[in-house]
């Protein structure tokens, strides 16, 4: 819009400026000779409009790359002189868009869109220091029906204010980036009011990067992503009980590879942030801590195909911890199936793998993944608690109405935000992007026997069907709404079995700047 506005206004300033002197120049004897003064003149201009253009297109595609304008020391020439240094061999530049991807390269001919995050601009210093700010609104309603109500809570209809995120992020040249992201929504289950995200990242050893601070746990192919560019209003049910466990975030340092189409992240985690966890013996546990790590391949990354494969788990030091998981639309904040709070705890384990494949509109995906939970003996020697072990998947597909395709990035092993054909404009009779999408979830938190002292856990066993309609206005906007069909066995503090079939339909307006 900027280059067409540019473009028009300095064309219609060169003709108002030289129509009064073809004019006058017409009803003299020279006219020829001084129209086509008038002509080369205007092939001038024009050749320094398409210059101006050029300028303009790489400063909003790489602010800190853009080459600056200077007028042609001759004609049709023109002098270019790199405001920065090149960036090395191997390493992204420096846009600070995005906080893992960086300046994304074409894959195979795909060029994504530039902007990591939302359509704002970002601020560049002359000596190559950036910072933006962006981030996303995400405002719920749903309504729920129950069959039963057996042991399972009474769900009520509502709507709730899921996030109102604010991404900042920032370049220090030439090889730091820096990052925070904060929810005015507070969910709870930050480990620093509200602050969900704080890290450095380091590029000096590309293509490897470090990062320091209080990051995700970064395991499975949704989660990695942010929630404003899944499928479905919520992650899956097993994504959304194991990845984060024991909370969505963690202090740390990890490291990164990317390159290739491979995708590669190891880290260290502790939870400096949050309470140490009772052991439930009369004394607390050491600060608890772990490892975590995700490796990917994409060895198809076009613009309308693309495979996705990988495998990711961690391992953390216990205490105590928790498994449980929401009907996959969180208006209502009760938890369908729970284990409750799992006792002596010397460690657990997630392991999981995961796959995808885009071929035009259409797409499938799924994660398998399974935690082991191992147990210590009682202080005083009596009989052993029980190792348990839990396991989920799910399986999903979409397809687009409209001929879109999801935009999968291989330099974070995931998917981003989706580009319409022809964005939503009532006056244009333009509708945006239109795509359906399907998936099936299972959640199995029960294992162990009840009966016997430092027995089993029974949280419950949960089927969940979804349905979804998406309406993606512009690549910032987007309207979700999803049916979902749950259905809940649990056992009864007595051994009867107890269930429920719960019925939601939910909705979801989401906005990012």
């Amino acid at each position: 819009m900027i280059k067409y506005f540019l473009r028009y206004s300095i064309a219609g300033l060169i003709y108002a400026l030289t129509l009064p002197i073809i004019s006058s120049s017409a009803q003299d004897t020279g006219t020829l000779e001084k129209l086509e003064e008038q002509d080369l003149l205007i092939q001038r201009q024009n050749q320094r409009i398409e210059r101006l253009e050029e300028a303009l297109e790489t400063l909003l595609q790489n602010p800190q790359a853009a080459t600056p304008y200077s007028e042609p020391e001759g004609e049709g020439k023109r002098e270019t002189k790199p405001a920065t240094p090149p960036s090395p061999a191997g390493k992204d530049v420096a846009d600070g868009a995005d906080p893992f991807a960086g300046k994304r390269a074409p894959t195979k001919g795909y060029d994504p869109e530039k902007s990591f995050f939302g359509p704002l601009p970002r601020f560049t210093s002359p000596s190559g220091y950036s910072f933006g700010f962006s981030g996303f609104f995400q405002y719920d309603g749903a309504l729920y029906g129950q069959e039963s109500g057996s042991n399972v809570p009474d769900y009520r209809d509502g709507t709730r204010l899921k996030n109102t995120a604010i991404f900042l992020t920032g370049v220090f040249p030439k090889d730091w980036i820096w990052g925070l992201y904060y929810n005015l929504a507070d969910t709870g289950d930050a480990p620093i009011n509200g602050l969900y995200g704080t890290f450095a990242i380091y590029r000096g050893f590309a293509p490897w990067w470090i990062m320091l601070g209080n990051q995700r746990t970064g395991v499975g192919l949704d989660p990695s992503a942010f929630s404003s560019s899944r499928l479905f209003m919520e992650e899956a049910m097993p994504l959304g009980s194991f990845a984060f466990a024991p909370g969505g975030t963690a202090i740390g340092v990890s490291t990164l590879y990317r390159a290739d189409g491979k995708y590669l992240r190891v880290g260290l985690l502790t939870d400096a942030a949050k309470e140490a966890n009772s052991t439930n013996d009369g004394a607390t546990s050491d600060e608890p801590y772990g490892i975590h790590a995700r490796a990917a391949w994409s060895p198809i990354a076009e613009r309308t195909e693309a495979l996705h494969i990988g495998a990711s788990g961690y391992w953390r030091t216990g205490g105590s911890t928790k498994f449980n998981s929401d009907p996959e639309v969180t208006v209502d904040s009760n938890k369908l199936i729970d284990t409750g709070s799992i006792e002596r705890v010397a460690s657990y384990y997630f392991t999981g793998i995961e796959g995808a494949w885009v071929q035009g509109p259409l797409s499938l995906q799924g994660e398998y993944g399974l935690v082991n939970v191992l147990r210590k003996n009682n202080r005083l020697g009596q009989a052993a608690f029980q190792d348990l072990n839990f396991e989920g998947y799910y399986a999903q597909a979409s397809y687009f109405l409209t001929g879109e395709s999801r935009n999968y990035f291989p330099r974070f092993a995931g998917f981003w935000r989706v580009k319409p054909k022809n964005d939503f404009d009532l006056s244009e009779g333009r509708w945006g992007a239109w795509e359906v999408a399907a998936r099936y979830s299972y959640l199995d938190l029960d294992d162990g026997a009840s009966n016997i002292p430092g027995g089993g856990i029974r949280g419950g066993v949960a089927d969940n069907y979804t349905i979804a309609l998406n309406w993606h206005l512009n690549p910032f906007v987007k309207v979700l709404l999803n049916y979902v069909q749950s259905d809940v066995k649990k056992i009864s503090a007595t051994g009867a079995p107890a269930g429920d079939t719960l019925h939601i339909v939910g909705s979801r307006l989401q906005l990012e700047w």
